[in-house]
């Protein structure tokens, strides 16, 4: 059968119906069980089995249908390789005023979801270019606002996630002996009194870059706080309270304080 022929049919079947033109036959009609019919049938046979592998020849394809599951479905029942369906264009990227088509173009014109990828692995779904310079995997909407939720990203414009200002806090009662008492705080891994008014502050991150803030938590001007790094211990603050008006000025004193750190 021709290219021509096989467009033809492509066309009777997909695409939509043309005006009606007179048909030449090819072959004169047998009678039933006449031995050029036979022949006739077989030879349409044989050449059905060859051309089908071969693509039909056809500027578009069109699919309709009223289904409640899908208009297409693809399977490929091999086990272990194969895909179902590959798509191929070469469509480049859109110029001023002209919208280029993607080769893959998925519209949902209800309220459900455009597209589902589903998988027995734990790789959803990948992307990939091989264009030169900085890719950028997808793009999105101005009103694509909402949170994603367990959306995780090691980077945010080029920097790491611990790269941001993250603030650690803590009130501590530190009239509390042996131990001093967390009352609240956030990042604060544990405390510990070294000696009468001297705190060391241990914190769940990396603190020893930061700067920090303390002060007395009891509001009153008659403490003194101070907040310093402790060396070779990138976690930990070391914090002291004195007593400005001791019979020693400035004696280390057991108190409570509020710390801040700013990284």
């Amino acid at each position: 059968m021709s290219e021509k022929s096989w467009s033809d049919a492509w066309s009777a079947r997909y695409e939509e119906p043309a005006p009606k033109r007179a048909r030449r036959r090819l072959m004169p009609r047998f009678g039933r069980g006449s031995r050029p019919g036979r022949y006739a049938v077989l030879a349409a046979i044989v050449m059905a089995v060859i051309a089908a592998p071969f693509a039909v020849a056809a500027s578009t394809g069109r699919f309709e249908a009223s289904d409640s599951r899908y208009t297409v479905l693809a399977r490929n029942t091999a086990n272990g390789d194969g895909g179902a369906m590959a798509t191929a264009c070469t469509s480049n990227a859109s110029t001023p005023g002209h919208q280029h088509e993607p080769c893959l173009n998925m519209v949902n014109k209800g309220t459900g979801y455009a597209a589902a990828f589903r998988t027995r692995g734990l790789q959803g779904f990948r992307l990939q270019t091989s264009g030169s310079g900085t890719a950028t995997p997808f793009i999105l909407d101005k009103n694509a606002t909402g949170k994603v939720t367990y959306f995780n990203a090691d980077q945010l414009d080029g920097k790491d996630s611990t790269d941001f200002n993250l603030e650690r806090w803590g009130l501590i009662d530190g009239t509390t002996n042996p131990a001093p008492t967390i009352v609240r705080d956030k990042g604060i891994a544990s405390v510990a009194r070294t000696a009468p008014g001297d705190y060391a502050v241990t914190f769940d991150d990396d603190v020893n870059t930061c700067s920090y803030q303390v002060t007395p938590a009891n509001g009153s001007t008659s403490r003194t706080v101070s907040a310093v790094p402790v060396a070779s211990q990138n976690k930990q603050v070391r914090v002291t309270v004195r007593d400005p008006n001791a019979t020693t000025p400035g004696a280390l004193v057991d108190d409570s304080f509020q710390i801040a750190v700013h990284c």
